[in-house]
């Protein structure tokens, strides 16, 4: 794994490179991908106004020499391009013997290119491009050498998330990314492309208006020197039939002509996806069958088409069972290649797992790495650094993918650190690279942008169990912070004071990208807008709620107030959460958003329970209660060790399982299901599950008690179950169990239950049963609520604590005053208090009715 480089790190670096510039004088930019050897060859230079002597090879790309012409033109220097053979005839050195290779020289009355291919003299001219940039005038040009080439043949994404796919715009933006990157695979397998496959369609061809994005987006990766690869999946929909009796199977027919189709489009890359299906189509001799096929019968005979790329069924290590890979390495020919994930579905790309797949499919794997892909967890943005990628790799794959957010813009942050990684294994500074890449995607704004970054970039809790680093900037001094203050109420003021100012450059980052991205990045803004407002709003919250410590001669009332405003800020990030899901519309896979999720948003929700719990104290005289009535725990069940952290969504009255993308196998008496509060009971249950055989092998079920189960009457429908049970039966448990002999695959399409609108988790008494950490949604229909006082007691003050938007009290002698107006040297008896709901639905956390104010 690799991990940040220390300080030292960073001062020997520094060090010996002011050095390495101060003895030529010249100011080099970094060049990224990171060249394999650099030398640098004296000072900077200065061409005068003059004549260019042009010495390009006779079949040059005319877009090079157009670029070229542009950076050189009426300079009196000498420009030599073109492959490495043909740069023979001009006595120069030639580049690398490898594939995309380039060799690259300034000096001062001379530029040279020279390819291995044209893909390496294209190359050569993306790093001429950093090095001597277009708006660089009057023209600077350091003396360097350059030698470069790429440690894997096949760089780029696979675009093979679940929802909604990309834009053709957006594969545009991406494809011309990728050329400026040195990225040159871009692998086209949305999920929910049914033409693609996932479906009965992948047989049919596209329709014309799809047909012709296609073929501008074919076009357009070749401009880039990008291989645009069409993959199919029919293995949901497969048979391994010969129904006309020609000798082959019919489906092997239909794929190759699909192909066929597509060639004349003018694709040229070629995958076949086997991966998240159940079935006939899993049948690994059969598969091994139509991927030699389709290699005899279409790749081989053409004379422009790359290697067949394959995704297998058993994809990753933790899947693998029985002798279904070794099949596939011994029976697949060997110019094929197999993408794999690593020892799971989401994992780090180690060595010893690289070596362990080799061994069995006898070929260097193509890797197909599940990150920054967020399908599993769409709330968040992962906008991290690039790392959990062994060196010891290098010679090792035969391609590496990055399956990307279905966000292209924000993903493009991840994809800049893999193209470093891929290109140059031994020299990929994990988080140089990804500063880097920050800085250059974003030049206006890349402080504010690398501050949102490193707050929003880990999965959170989630049914794969891959986690990345967030906020560790900060991680050490909030743990050391909550503590001290948990233990004792203290902190330290160095520490407050570091978690404070970055609270401050959180919030003023949040601004800064809310004000400059919707003009100079509005595409990414569109993608992140909801994220950047919640940034900015939990800045805020943090900030507010960290003044609030301070305050200490104020009344109860007033400290009280500032939580309040707090609770504001939440709610409006809980407000940008609902507009990002209602953006998403009506993409079935729609989710809010959460920003910090995994130490930021933790620490303010922590510390406000701990401050709220001492201002509790200060004026009840007791510590507030532990568990409050509308605390309920929704938990997910099973006893699948693979599912430890199956996660749940409460949607109103819905409570569902979050989806899992994958298939699922129960073995026989595998189970997942839900369990609901005390004092919750289900009134309906609704599973989708992917497999018309979900309710021929296993039921649903329902208890009382987690222990004795009953089965539920379903109504099935293929692969859907669902029945609406009596809240008589009190029913807090469903369940789903295989109860058969065999083993079952599933997806998780759907699984929940729905509980009663008015359940007790939102119980007007959770505003007095002296717990801050419970509250009371006022229903969106209530413009109003109204609580009386005690009865028996002279309450004269009255303090609220929650978001709401005003209160009236009102005294026994029918008059009444704004609560915002009540004195605290009020003598007069309160009766009632009406509470004032608000657009976004007022929370009220505690109401304490007092006689004296402290």
């Amino acid at each position: 794994m690799n991990h940040p480089v220390t300080i030292k790190q960073l001062l020997i670096f520094s060090v010996s490179f002011l050095f390495s510039a101060s003895i030529f004088g010249q100011n080099i930019p970094d060049v990224f991908p990171t060249p394999q050897k650099t030398s640098y060859t004296g000072n900077q230079f200065a061409p005068e106004k003059g004549k260019t002597t042009w010495k390009l090879s006779s079949n040059i790309d005319p877009d090079i020499t157009k670029e070229l012409q542009g950076l050189f033109k009426n300079l009196n220097i000498t420009i030599i391009a073109g492959i490495w053979e043909e740069s023979k005839n001009h006595t120069i050195k030639s580049a690398p013997s490898k594939p995309e290779g380039y060799y690259l020289k300034l000096s001062g009355d001379s530029v040279v290119l020279s390819g291995h291919d044209y893909d390496g003299l294209y190359y050569a001219l993306q790093t001429i491009k950093q090095i001597v940039p277009e708006e660089n005038q009057p023209l600077q040009i350091p003396g360097i050498e350059i030698t470069d080439w790429p440690d894997v043949p096949f760089r780029g994404s696979v675009e093979g998330f679940y929802g909604e796919p990309w834009s053709h715009k957006d594969r545009l933006s991406q494809l011309e990314f990728y050329g400026k990157h040195k990225l040159n695979t871009y692998i086209y397998g949305p999920k929910d492309d049914p033409f693609h496959g996932f479906s009965d369609q992948w047989r049919e061809p596209y329709p014309e208006e799809k047909a012709r994005e296609i073929e501008e987006l074919v076009k357009v990766a070749g401009k880039n020197h990008v291989n645009y690869v069409w993959a199919v999946h029919p293995g949901r929909d497969i048979h391994w039939t010969d129904n006309d009796e020609d000798g082959t199977i019919d489906d092997f027919e239909a794929c190759r002509k699909k192909f066929e189709l597509m060639y004349d489009m003018g694709v040229r890359s070629f995958a076949v996806f086997f991966d998240d299906i159940s079935g006939e189509g899993t049948n690994a001799k059969m598969q091994a069958k139509m991927l030699n096929y389709l290699n005899q019968e279409f790749v081989s005979q053409k004379q422009d088409v790359t290697p067949l790329i394959m995704c297998p069924t058993q994809y990753n290590r933790a899947w693998s069972s029985g002798d279904y890979l070794q099949i596939l390495g011994s029976e697949l020919d060997q110019d094929i290649r197999i993408m794999w994930t690593g020892n799971s579905v989401c994992a780090d790309i180690t060595k010893e797992s690289v070596d362990w797949i080799t061994e069995r499919i006898q070929r260097k794997p193509f890797i197909w790495w599940n990150w920054p892909v967020s399908d599993y967890v769409r709330t968040r943005l992962l906008l991290g650094r690039v790392y959990g990628l062994d060196k010891g790799n290098q010679g090792s794959l035969s391609g590496f993918t990055s399956n990307p957010m279905d966000k292209p813009e924000a993903s493009k942050i991840g994809l800049f650190g893999v193209a470093d990684y891929t290109w140059n294994m031994k020299d990929f500074n994990s988080e140089v690279t990804w500063k880097e890449g920050i800085e250059r995607l974003f030049p206006e704004s890349s402080e504010a942008m690398i501050t949102f970054a490193m707050h929003n970039s880990d999965q959170g809790p989630n049914t794969h169990n891959y986690r990345r680093e967030e906020s560790e900037n900060i991680r050490p001094f909030i743990e050391e912070f909550m503590h001290s203050y948990a233990e004792d109420g203290v902190f330290q003021p160095n520490t407050y004071r570091k978690i404070t100012t970055e609270f401050q450059k959180i919030k003023e980052a949040g601004a800064t990208l809310r004000k400059e991205l919707p003009n100079s990045h509005p595409a990414f803004f569109e993608e992140t807008k909801y994220w950047i407002y919640s940034f900015e709003s939990l800045g805020e919250a943090g900030t507010t709620l960290l003044n609030n410590l301070r305050t200490t001669n104020e009344s109860s009332k007033t400290r009280i107030a500032e939580l309040n405003k707090m609770l504001g800020q939440f709610r409006q990030m809980d407000t940008y959460s609902k507009l990002q899901k209602k953006a998403g519309e009506p993409d079935p896979w729609a989710q809010g958003c959460v920003t910090g999720g995994t130490v930021l948003t933790p620490f303010v929700q922590n510390l406000f329970q701990l401050r709220a719990s001492e201002i509790h104290t200060i004026i009840t005289g007791e510590k507030p209660g532990t568990k409050g009535l509308s605390e309920a725990f929704f938990k997910p069940i099973t006893n699948m060790t693979s599912l430890t952290n199956l996660q749940l969504t409460r949607d109103g009255k819905y409570i569902k399982i979050n989806p899992i993308l994958e298939i699922l196998k129960l073995n026989p008496g595998d189970f997942i299901g839900i369990e609901l509060p005390e004092g919750i009971f289900a009134n309906y249950v609704h599973a989708i599950l992917g497999n018309n055989e979900v309710s021929e092998y296993g039921e649903i079920q329902g208890s009382k008690n987690g222990t004795d189960w009953k089965k539920i009457d379903t109504r099935n429908n293929e692969g859907t179950m669902q029945a609406r049970l009596d809240e008589e039966d009190k029913i807090r448990f469903v369940r789903y169990i295989n109860i058969s002999d065999k083993t079952v695959a599933l997806k998780t399409d759907l699984f929940k239950v729905d509980i009663p609108e008015n359940s007790r988790v939102n119980s007007p008494g959770a505003m007095t049963d002296k717990t801050v950490s419970s509250y009371y949604k006022l229903p969106v229909s209530k413009e109003s609520i109204k609580i009386s006082a005690p009865e028996n007691q002279q309450v004269t003050s009255v303090v609220i604590l929650g978001d709401f938007a005003n209160a009236t009290v009102h005294f026994v002698d029918d008059s009444s005053i704004l609560y915002s107006e009540l004195s605290e040297g009020n003598k007069k008896i309160i009766d009632n208090i009406t509470i004032f709901n608000q657009p976004s639905q007022s929370q009220i956390h505690e109401i304490y009715w007092v006689t004296e104010i402290n």
